[in-house]
């Protein structure tokens, strides 16, 4: 059986779109499946500090796509690829997620399969492959910590979930919601953000709950933007996101699921947001 290696690095919402679609994917193309979870600033938690499965991990997957020599081991699935200086590797082996019979070309494929997608795409049937984060259900001591804070404060679809994300390219101003949740003081809102600034904003809300955090989201370089970029596109990412603030985060991830989850336009294309409503979806069997 040929063998799939889902590349996972980013963010948790982009790793956790690599995995379930990586995974749907090997089910339909027969593929063995390995997660292969990269340390990067971008998310210094182990899967191992996540998640629990029965699947293959590789923990610490070292970066093979600057690499021509690695590459050409592999058929590449990629949503855009593109390396630095604008070129494809010679003798490398591309799929995009693009291109039409991807599946029957992934199918076909003599080599080992490097998979990485961010969100899910179009070829694969949503539903089912929201289905695969059973696969990798949080940590016990996780979902335990969920629970309790979702009955101690009596959280489910009557409370309004608020994603305020402030450290990356899409940034949501705080004061909106705040004028809303202060014309709204019959209803309870669970707020959650990548910045302590920004939740302390909320905390003294009478009807606001949030879920008490010790780390966030920190600059890499302090004098820089969250963004670095170079000719109006993003070369780099600024963010630093230590162990515990990654395991905090899938904390508020799990509760705003709970939540009826609403957004502004800018955060329709947040992965963080996308996998609270996926974990919506099977939430039941999630925490059971």
């Amino acid at each position: 059986m040929n063998k799939i290696l889902i590349s996972c690095d980013a963010g948790l919402g982009n790793r956790l779109g690599s995995i379930v679609s990586g995974l749907e994917v090997a089910r339909i193309c027969n593929l063995e499946p390995i997660i292969c979870w990269r340390h990067s600033h971008s998310c210094y938690a182990k899967f191992s500090d996540l998640f629990e499965t029965s699947l293959e991990i590789k923990e610490n997957f070292p970066d093979v796509y600057d690499s021509e020599e690695d590459l050409s081991s592999y058929t590449v699935v990629e949503p855009n690829f593109v390396v630095e200086g604008g070129s494809i590797p010679i003798g490398s082996n591309i799929i995009s997620h693009n291109e039409s019979n991807i599946l029957e070309k992934i199918k076909s494929s003599e080599l080992p399969i490097l998979y990485w997608c961010s969100e899910i795409p179009e070829y694969l049937d949503r539903a089912s492959t929201i289905k695969n984060l059973l696969q990798i259900k949080p940590k016990k001591q996780i979902i335990d910590n969920v629970a309790n804070f979702i009955e101690q404060n009596k959280i489910d679809s009557n409370v309004i979930g608020l994603h305020i994300r402030k450290t990356d390219k899409i940034i949501v101003k705080e004061e909106y919601w705040i004028d809303v949740i202060l014309s709204n003081p019959d209803k309870r809102f669970f707020i959650c953000s990548d910045s302590q600034k920004a939740e302390d904003k909320f905390r003294s809300l009478p009807n606001t709950i949030l879920y008490p955090k010790k780390e966030y989201v920190t600059k890499r370089r302090d004098h820089k933007s969250w963004r670095i970029l170079k000719n109006g596109k993003m070369i780099k990412s600024n963010t630093l996101r230590s162990s515990g603030s990654v395991i905090e985060a899938l904390h508020d991830l799990l509760i705003l699921s709970h939540t009826d989850i609403q957004c502004r336009y800018k955060m329709k294309y947040s992965t963080f947001l996308h996998f609270a409503k996926y974990y919506n979806a099977i939430i039941k069997d999630i925490m059971n």
